[in-house]
């Protein structure tokens, strides 16, 4: 794949990130978590054994997200997402980490299409 495709795929996905819906989808790992997660934000999880939650995160543990009457262990998720904010120090990490996964996407995909995988 060259560089302009690449690039090309790049943009569609921060444009796409800019109209994205009330939620945005977070890969349930510590550093993904705790770079786009913090205490006062608003989670949706799905856990490995289909239990769902929502609620407003009052601490971020190594092991755990816990809310005022929730807690979620970190190892136990299949699906987070966070509410999205339009501005501030928040979104900004947020923005990064987003760009650095979709990065870690491409470079993926590139490999499995060089049959690299």
């Amino acid at each position: 794949m060259n560089l302009p495709i690449c690039l090309l795929l790049i943009l569609i996905s921060v444009l796409t990130l800019s109209c994205a819906p009330t939620y945005v989808p977070v890969k349930p790992e510590p550093l993904y978590i705790n770079a786009m997660i913090y205490a006062g934000d608003t989670i949706k999880v799905t856990t490995k054994d289909n239990k769902d939650y929502e609620f407003v995160v009052v601490e971020i543990t190594e092991d755990a997200i816990i809310g005022e009457t929730d807690k979620v262990l970190i190892n136990n998720i299949h699906q987070l997402q966070v509410v999205t904010e339009s501005s501030g120090e928040k979104t900004g990490r947020r923005s990064a980490v987003t760009i650095l996964t979709t990065l870690d996407i491409l470079n993926s995909t590139i490999n499995f299409i060089n049959g690299d995988f």
